[in-house]
């Protein structure tokens, strides 16, 4: 068929004759011309009279009390997420006015605040809020997320001494070699006057240590807590700060407390049935942490970073002879 021309169907009748009422409605509208039909629509083939569509009213399909119900919940629920939203940014923007961007990249040392909140089960919900340093940093995820190496669960239990009571912020202890370390000797004391050294008589506990928490005021000293370390003053100090530091790799006094970074800490060495033993670590503010060992220099034991570790036992320091104890009355 030729669209752009008006072309006569047949009517087909195919249920009975056409009323005379209508054959002259028919008869009127019989011609169609196809190419004028909406492009919307399908094709129409013997279309033989106009059809017109009538307006359908958009009727509701509640009542007025309902419709005034439904407003005034759908204000409501504006209102409130107003509320909460227009707050929220608020503090959002105060936050990030006083916020100083920072970027780490892979193998970066930073600092952590664990919260005990999201940690449900375990040795992290047992504590409050705390810091813990120097956590490696293996992946960026995106530039505003990072992978940490998150410390163990032993990191956060408390440090024991001989008898597995743990240590107290504040008191004495003998840093008392393992029996079976190499070169066993004494405890640790200072020579001339500012470098920290073991002795080597093995019935000599030497000096007691104290540890201070940074980080928080806690009474309890935990493993891989950072800490100000000092012998215990007397005499032989003076006037003279006998608080632990590193002078060309070297464990010196005449520190300074409070200092956060660079710290030292106490971290387990290994543990038998009988006592664990530990040892002592130095965190500077861009490296890992490295091991306290023992350099023999000019027939003196010194503490020095980066050799093999110290291992040790604490004993408590009370005065008495009963806890003078030795290495050699110790069995690991």
């Amino acid at each position: 068929m030729d669209m752009g021309q008006c072309s006569r169907s047949k009517r087909s009748i195919e249920h009975g004759e056409i009323l005379e009422s209508v054959k002259g409605l028919i008869d009127e509208y019989d011609d169609v011309c196809l190419h004028k039909l909406a492009a919307e629509l399908p094709p129409l083939w013997d279309v033989q009279h106009q059809i017109d569509l009538a307006y359908v009213p958009n009727l509701k399909r509640v009542n007025d009390k309902v419709e005034d119900l439904i407003s005034q919940i759908q204000e409501i629920h504006k209102s409130t997420k107003r509320n909460l939203v227009e707050p929220t940014a608020k503090y959002k923007s105060d936050a990030d006015k006083k916020c100083h961007r920072v970027k780490f990249d892979v193998g970066d040392f930073v600092w952590a605040i664990l919260v005990k909140d999201h940690f449900s089960m375990g040795e992290y919900n047992k504590l409050a809020t705390r810091k813990i340093a120097l956590l490696e940093v293996p992946e960026k995820i995106n530039p505003n997320a990072y992978r940490l190496k998150l410390p163990t669960d032993d990191t956060l239990n408390p440090v024991l001494d001989i008898h597995g009571n743990e240590l107290q912020a504040g008191e004495g202890y003998y840093a008392l070699p393992a029996i079976g370390a190499l070169g066993w000797g004494g405890g640790l004391t200072s020579f001339r006057p500012l470098y920290v050294v073991q002795t080597p008589f093995e019935a000599d506990n030497a000096r007691p240590l104290v540890f201070r928490p940074i980080l928080h005021k806690e009474d309890i000293i935990r493993v891989s807590t950072p800490l100000n370390i000092e012998f215990l003053n007397t005499s032989a100090f003076c006037c003279q700060s006998t608080v632990w530091t590193v002078e060309s790799s070297f464990i010196t006094t005449n520190g300074e407390r409070g200092c956060r970074i660079p710290n030292f800490q106490i971290h387990k060495s290994k543990e038998t049935l009988t006592v664990a033993t530990y040892k002592f670590v130095y965190c500077g503010a861009t490296m890992p942490c490295q091991d306290i060992g023992r350099s023999c220099v000019n027939g003196v034991r010194a503490l020095t970073l980066g050799v093999e570790p110290y291992e040790m036992a604490f004993v408590k320091a009370e005065g008495s002879q009963s806890e003078n104890i030795t290495n050699a009355g110790l069995v690991f």
